[in-house]
């Protein structure tokens, strides 16, 4: 018995275009089936579409794409084709029913990218929990990107974390969308970094400085967890940064050449700080 060839296709911004998508699927289809006609090959398009609200009972290319494959016969043989797994999965809704299908039918999931990866991947029942991984990653990842805009967007957000011994600070600018960057020096950390560079020109180790350290009442971090031995080796490692040589870079501390004596955590304190554009 034929298998009947479907293929899906779906991008959520005009940045993606769909007919890149559609030009490999079909290199691909006439690889895998060279004496299918194109005319005999199912394209289910679902256009400019965000995979998160979309509902397999509303009236769309996926729900199109299901009808098909419903109406096939048991033990007819389906294939369908897409670009990855985010494109057909990315929500739970889509998930549970594309799992459901490859449990009952004889359906294949041919996958032609894997992350990144160009890779041809077969899905089917028998590499069932494989496929349910990568649609789990697959919603896992769009709510974190979304977490991230909508963390960018809002007036509160304050970045990411700045270097140890510094606060981050955001002010919002008006005359550019970038907001204004402010790096300001840590008093209580600073005064942690001075003593961890004292030790270490005594000559201790990372370790013995640690011990030092809680000797003089330094014992919790930002998150209030006991300083590690990690710890004493990030800041020990950050030399150039705590003498001043940095420079803000894609709104992270960065060594440079050029010195900023508002950074300077080893010499003297700074009277007071310095501002910075994205």
């Amino acid at each position: 018995m034929r298998p009947m060839v479907l293929c899906y296709i779906r991008t959520s911004s005009d940045k993606h275009r769909l007919d890149k998508q559609l030009t490999e699927i079909q290199a691909t289809v006439q690889k895998e089936h060279p004496n299918l006609p194109f005319a005999n090959l199912r394209i289910c398009n679902e256009g400019v579409k965000s995979g998160v609200s979309l509902d397999p009972q509303s009236n769309n290319a996926f729900f199109s794409l299901l009808s098909s494959i419903q109406s096939c016969k048991k033990n007819q043989p389906i294939e369908l084709f897409i670009y990855d797994i985010s494109r057909l999965v990315r929500n739970e809704k889509t998930k549970k029913v594309m799992v459901d299908l490859l449990s009952k039918r004889r359906l294949s999931i041919f996958c032609l990218y894997i992350g990144d990866k160009k890779t041809l991947t077969c899905f089917n029942n028998r590499n069932l929990k494989t496929f349910q991984k990568l649609c789990t990653n697959s919603i896992t990842e769009g709510q974190m990107k979304r977490d991230r805009n909508k963390r960018k967007s809002s007036k509160d957000f304050k970045g990411g974390r700045s270097n140890f011994g510094y606060i981050k600070e955001y002010e919002k600018n008006n005359k550019m969308k970038e907001p204004i960057v402010r790096f300001i020096i840590n008093p209580k950390e600073a005064e942690l970094i001075r003593l961890v560079f004292h030790f270490y020109h005594q000559g201790l180790n990372s370790t013995e400085i640690l011990k030092e350290m809680a000797k003089h009442g330094h014992h919790l971090n930002r998150k209030n967890n006991p300083y590690s031995v990690r710890t004493i080796q990030t800041i020990l490692s950050h030399k150039d940064i705590y003498l001043g040589y940095a420079k803000v870079k894609n709104q992270k501390l960065a060594s440079s050449k050029s010195y900023h004596q508002e950074y300077d955590i080893l010499g003297a304190p700074p009277k007071e700080t310095i501002q910075f554009l994205n």
